[in-house]
């Protein structure tokens, strides 16, 4: 199982709960992006923790785990976690639903548009580092839960963020103002 966090708060939060994470899983592999690619331990681990922790400009997850197509990238990852404290509107967290992953992200900005119930858990705009860890371990403890979740990405980026559909509206959109 894996999961990316977008903060470096976030990643302080989960290098605080790591201990606890490690009880409860036999193999747990905690890696942070770098410039150079994933920084990871030596052995691969049943829970497989990312923790983006340094973001630049022309940061997309696709670049820094060195794929160019996003299910290709995301398959490994089993849950994505941002827990910024401002937000806008996170194409990685799109990148994210669109490859059926679900998200546990902070109630700040374009996460709240982002985030649904079906599709992951909006945490407190503050979250402590107990609220994530709780988060997690629902959705790792629960299978059947973790399926729900990333059906509902899938479905929360059709409905929302599915380029194609969003491009034909907006063309309409624009077709219609030409006519007034």
């Amino acid at each position: 199982m894996g999961f990316f966090s977008v903060s470096e708060v976030g990643s302080a939060y989960l290098f605080e709960k790591y201990p606890q994470f490690c009880e409860k899983y036999e193999t747990f592999l905690l890696g942070v992006p770098e410039p150079q690619g994933i920084s990871k331990p030596s052995t691969d681990g049943v829970l497989r923790v990312v923790s983006c922790s340094m973001l630049y400009d022309d940061f997309s997850l696709v670049s820094i785990l060195k794929g160019t197509d996003p299910n290709l990238s995301y398959n490994p990852v089993d849950v994505f976690v941002n827990v910024s404290s401002t937000e806008g509107t996170s194409v990685a967290m799109m990148e994210a639903i669109s490859c059926g992953i679900p998200v546990i992200a902070t109630a700040v900005g374009g996460n709240v548009e982002i985030v649904r119930e079906k599709n992951g858990f909006l945490l407190s705009e503050n979250p402590t580092p107990d609220e994530i860890a709780d988060a997690l371990l629902q959705v790792c403890d629960n299978r059947e839960l973790w399926l729900e979740k990333r059906k509902g990405s899938r479905e929360v980026w059709q409905e929302r963020y599915n380029e194609t559909t969003n491009f034909e509206a907006f063309a309409q959109k624009l077709v219609e103002i030409r006519k007034r």
